[in-house]
């Protein structure tokens, strides 16, 4: 089983308020079963909940809105990628490339996730433009976690090193298409 760190409960959670208010975040919860409820709305930051939870809480707020706002869980994703580096973390990743911040993927993925696993694989380089593919294993938040995480994936890379340009992020392999895992490309011109 893997778990996830309540903070992305809790970035979750502060997301669907500022998004949808106070009775968007009610109307979300009272759709969850017992556990959900209580991760959602009495998260503790540094506790580990079990990812399942993550994962119905993904589903409730996709089943909820993605009819009216399909990318609602992508603009999630993005949400948390900017709330999550804020300060002196936002500027130091002002001055690092994509590379170098995406090579720290394993330890960053060990501080919010206990079980599973990422990695990034440099791809070959075209004509100014610059490839990694981003790949998580034996994790599954279900789809609408997938697409969340699409744009946590761009909204970090689009946070790194200023000189950066045309960030790009693509889904390309899928647990839920059949894939061993879930792969997205990132690439950016320099």
């Amino acid at each position: 089983m893997t778990y996830d760190r309540g903070s992305t409960a809790i970035l979750t959670r502060d997301w669907l308020k500022e998004r949808f208010g106070e009775d968007g975040l009610k109307k979300v919860a009272g759709k969850l079963k017992a556990d959900a409820y209580d991760m959602l709305l009495n998260t503790h930051s540094n506790a580990w909940y079990p990812t399942p939870l993550i994962k119905e809480v993904y589903k409730v707020i996709s089943d909820e809105y993605a009819g009216r706002y399909p990318d609602v869980m992508y603009d999630c994703g993005r949400y948390c990628a900017q709330k999550s580096a804020t300060g002196i973390l936002r500027f130091l990743m002002k001055n690092i490339s994509i590379e170098n911040l995406f090579k720290r993927t394993k330890s960053f993925w060990k501080h919010f996730n206990k079980g599973g696993g990422a990695e990034i694989l440099k791809l070959e380089d075209e004509e100014g433009e610059k490839k990694m593919k981003f790949i998580i294993h034996e994790y599954d938040v279900g789809v609408p976690g997938c697409q969340t995480m699409h744009g946590f994936i761009e909204g970090i890379a689009g946070m790194a090193d200023s000189k950066t340009k045309e960030v790009h992020v693509e889904k390309k392999e899928c647990l839920h298409n059949g894939d061993d895992f879930c792969a997205w490309e990132i690439n950016w011109k320099v």
